[in-house]
């Protein structure tokens, strides 16, 4: 359910951009000292079109994979906390709700 929710809410046409673009920044901050002027992409589109693996991987692929590892690792946990607290609230309403009834049906 949660993975569900997850993809329907972050995994959308509408929210997908922040999340490329956020991944990549921070791998870019991430790399800082380690990617060269050179290295940025300066035609994207056309590096998209041929699917050029090799010349893709410096200037996207890297940042991206590396800004991919801790933004994950953030708000799986975030997101982690909020269901485990909603569920443990959602499980005390219904433990009380049960047990009212089983006091009204003795």
């Amino acid at each position: 359910m949660a993975a569900g929710l997850g993809t329907f809410v972050f995994g959308n046409p509408l929210t997908l951009p922040f999340v490329v673009g956020a991944t990549w920044e921070t791998g870019k901050i991430m790399l800082h000292g380690h990617m060269q002027s050179h290295e940025r992409p300066a035609h994207l589109s056309e590096m998209l079109q041929t699917l050029s693996i090799s010349q893709l991987w410096a200037p996207v692929l890297k940042p991206m994979l590396c800004g991919a590892v801790p933004l994950g690792l953030i708000f799986g946990l975030l997101f982690y906390g909020i269901t485990r607290y909603g569920m443990t609230v959602f499980r005390e309403q219904r433990r009380k709700r049960l047990a009212e009834k089983g006091s009204l049906l003795q």
